[in-house]
């Protein structure tokens, strides 16, 4: 995760110097990193409790290019939580790519509403320790693998800065195109285990953006 954040900060600092003191371009380009968390449903699994931290934050970093009011972007995103008591200990794992289209409304002069949406794909990893158990520590931890895919849906507050940078908030939801299945797989045994939708999430949003000269 530190190695992550280390790239993403990196691509930050080569979006800040953008063009600055020219007139609005038709078409622009927006780099940009970025900061959230996931709300998790529960997750019990033959536990009491829910074996999935309530929350989960996520880090990474897109692209969006604008013609007018119209986006096309693209981002990633990676998953890492922990959750541990005195039965388990829990660590999830994962990353999502959206592809997505949206249109700004202009609020003020350097303020934007966009609104978003498309298609994601998540591919998470759930290892579940069970701290009770007595025998071998290669037997006491099942993993649960878990594919989604999903219609995003965002709405994004954007303040543009004179030096050419941009912040950020959005806050979304991810529409699932089928429940989510958890499948456990031990040797030639599958068990799908059935939770609710992981949809909410909330991120803050870094970049900047560079004008593009038509031709």
């Amino acid at each position: 995760m530190q190695k992550h954040i280390t790239i993403l900060i990196f691509l930050a600092l080569l979006a800040a110097p953008l063009a600055r003191a020219q007139a609005p371009a038709d078409k622009k380009l927006n780099l940009y990193v970025v900061a959230g968390m996931r709300l998790l449903s529960d997750k019990p699994f033959g536990y009491d409790e829910s074996v999935s931290p309530a929350a989960a934050p996520t880090l990474g970093a897109g692209a969006t290019w604008q013609r007018d009011r119209i986006l096309l972007s693209g981002e990633f995103n990676f998953t890492d939580a922990k959750k541990d008591t005195d039965e388990f200990g829990t660590i999830l794992t994962g990353v999502s790519a959206n592809a997505l289209v949206g249109y700004v409304f202009t609020l003020s002069r350097n303020t934007a509403l966009q609104l978003q949406s498309g298609f994601g794909y998540s591919l998470y990893h759930l290892a579940v320790a069970d701290n009770g158990y007595q025998g071998s520590a290669n037997l006491n931890t099942a993993v649960y693998h878990n594919v989604v895919y999903s219609v995003p849906v965002s709405a994004l507050v954007q303040r543009k800065f004179s030096n050419g940078t941009f912040a950020g908030i959005r806050a979304g939801y991810n529409i699932p195109l089928k429940p989510s299945e958890w499948r456990y797989i031990e040797g030639s045994t599958t068990e799908v285990s059935v939770a609710g939708t992981d949809g909410v999430f909330i991120q803050v949003l870094f970049g900047g953006i560079f004008s593009l000269a038509n031709r």
